[in-house]
Formats: structure tokens, C-alpha cells, sequence
């Protein structure tokens, strides 16, 4: 399968998602408009569980974008629908991202794999320590 066409699979996925359940995945603009990345929660089935995500473009990390989008997501998920926890999964590699999940008070629980990559994997129960947005 062409990455094109996954990722017209995953656009479907996502959008259907937001039309069905309210929530799924969005597109991060600067103030002046450009694509910063995207961020979102989604059901993840393998898990059992609403998943956090995000991924910024490189020429916007270490600005903190990562730690306010995750932190106000999760606080926006857990205050507008009834999920018992949230997940999130870094590859052990992005020390950055787990800071983040860190930071906005999400727990490692375990190492594993899914799609045949290793990642390292977080939960939490109840909205971010950490929100700097409501």
C-alpha cells in the first residue's frame, strides 16, 4: 500500500471519527497561519482506549506547542465525553515527547509493540496536572 493511500485511508478514519463521536484530529496553525502539525484524540481499538496524539513540524519543536496542545486536548477530552482513561505512546527514541506526557501528568505503564515498531506507553485517568488552557 502506497503512503498516499494510507494516508487518505487515516484522513477517512479521522473524519469519520469526528462526525460519529465528536472528536479525532485537527490541524495546529501558528497565528499568522501556517501548518504547525496536527493533534487529537482517537479511539485506538488495539488499546481499548482513547489515544492523545500529536506531532509538530521540526521548525516549530521546542517552542512549547507540544506541551499546550497535549495539555488542552486532554483537559477538553476528559471535561466533553466519558472515557475512563486516556493513552499515549511514544518510540522509545523521542525523549521530547515523553517529557511532555510526563509533564502534563500522563503515567508509563509499560514498553511494547504495536505495528510492528516498539513504543513506550502512557495513561491517564483523570485530565492533565498540567493545563494551560480550559
Amino acid at each position: 500500500m502506497s503512503e498516499r493511500t494510507l494516508a487518505t485511508d487515516r484522513l477517512e478514519l479521522w473524519i469519520a471519527q469526528h462526525e460519529t463521536r465528536g472528536y479525532g484530529k485537527w490541524k495546529i496553525l501558528t497565528k499568522d497561519g501556517r501548518l504547525a502539525g496536527r493533534a487529537g484524540v482517537f479511539d485506538e481499538e488495539e488499546l481499548d482506549a482513547v489515544e492523545l496524539g500529536f506531532t509538530i513540524h521540526p521548525e516549530f519543536q521546542g517552542r512549547g506547542f507540544a506541551t499546550e496542545i497535549a495539555s488542552a486536548i486532554a483537559a477538553w477530552t476528559f471535561a466533553h465525553f466519558p472515557i475512563a482513561r486516556l493513552v499515549a505512546f511514544s518510540h522509545p527514541d523521542n525523549i521530547s515527547r515523553q517529557r511532555v506526557l510526563k509533564k502534563i501528568g500522563m503515567t508509563f505503564t509499560h514498553k511494547g509493540g504495536m505495528d510492528d515498531r516498539p513504543w513506550r506507553f502512557y495513561e491517564s485517568n483523570t485530565p492533565p496536572s498540567f493545563a494551560l488552557a480550559q
